[in-house]
């Protein structure tokens, strides 16, 4: 791929920065070591955008709901980068359900980017190089940027780890609360956002209210942490805008966001050592022989599954 005109970049130049995302997530060796240059120039530079995580079971109305978001971020003359996180295709690993197609309205505004990224079957509902997609944007001078994920899982802890504010989107009489408490997704949520209340007895609504009442317990919030609205009518996103307003300021003003992204860092210099170990041990020659050696004995029983891999790790990994 061609090089990257950084200062194209920082200025903003949105064709420099969907080329620059485009080349972080190709699989080409050449292009990798590009990439891994330019993350290092981006880092340097040490731009802070809010960064939002927005996630909810398929079905939740994500895209409608960061639509009206959108439409309050722009009045404040805010630049906005969301990144819509498709499932893939097990065949091609292409994205298939084109959030930027449902964000017709809002990614014709100029202080509006949308780029929806295959997710290639990586937990957390983020695809692998989401991470660095978000540095690339605060690069080129975005604001807030906003993750919508493909759905809610234990693994959504991932997207966590690189945002600031994480949104639970789920809607009445669907059992998502039952899913969330299941996977652990309430540990990690901020703002619970019950969408879709129109034409729902307020009966129903409240009963929907309480069982997250009932199961959340964390530490205070200065603002109700559970909410309600409806995305085709903006009905309730007046009072969610102020809850990330003023929060963002919040952590700004008390050093959160600085402790959030230390914590970040440390949690991705652990993740990356792990991979990078990993590879290095399966990399290693007659390792796969070895392995299927290993698999024959256990099946053998002339060893248990402890004490081999011990045994191979060891050896290999001194």
């Amino acid at each position: 791929m061609n090089n990257i005109n950084f200062k194209k970049l920082q200025t903003g130049h949105i064709p420099t920065l969907a080329q620059s995302i485009t080349l972080i997530e190709s699989s080409l060796e050449a292009d990798k070591i590009q990439a891994n240059n330019l993350i290092n120039k981006c880092s340097r530079l040490n731009r802070q955008s809010y960064r939002i995580c927005i996630s909810g079971a398929p079905g939740a109305g994500k895209s409608t709901f960061i639509n009206c978001l959108l439409k309050k971020f722009i009045k404040e003359n805010l630049k906005i980068a969301v990144l819509a996180i498709d499932p893939s295709s097990d065949e091609s690993k292409g994205s298939i359900l084109g959030d930027k197609t449902r964000m017709n309205i809002s990614s014709n505004q100029k202080n509006i980017y949308v780029r929806p990224s295959p997710s290639k079957g990586e937990l957390g509902g983020v695809s692998k190089k989401t991470r660095e997609t978000i540095i690339l944007c605060e690069t080129a001078g975005f604001d807030i940027v906003i993750v919508e994920t493909t759905g809610v899982g234990q693994t959504e802890y991932i997207a966590k780890q690189m945002t600031d504010f994480f949104i639970l989107l789920t809607i009445p009489n669907s059992g998502d609360y039952l899913q969330a408490i299941k996977k652990g997704i309430l540990e990690i949520t901020d703002l619970i956002v019950i969408n879709k209340i129109d034409n729902i007895p307020e009966n129903e609504i409240q009963r929907e209210k309480n069982y997250y009442y009932q199961t959340k317990k964390t530490k205070k919030y200065n603002f109700e942490k559970i909410q309600t609205c409806s995305s085709i009518n903006g009905l309730g996103i007046n009072s969610i805008y102020k809850i990330l307003h003023e929060n963002h300021i919040s952590q700004k003003i008390n050093g959160d966001l600085t402790q959030n992204r230390l914590n970040q860092i440390k949690y991705w210099v652990n993740k990356s050592i792990k991979e990078n170990l990993i590879n290095k041990f399966y990399n290693k020659k007659n390792i796969h022989r070895e392995i299927e050696e290993i698999i024959e004995n256990i099946k053998n029983k002339s060893a248990n599954v402890e004490d081999l891999s011990k045994e191979i790790v060891n050896k290999y990994l001194k």
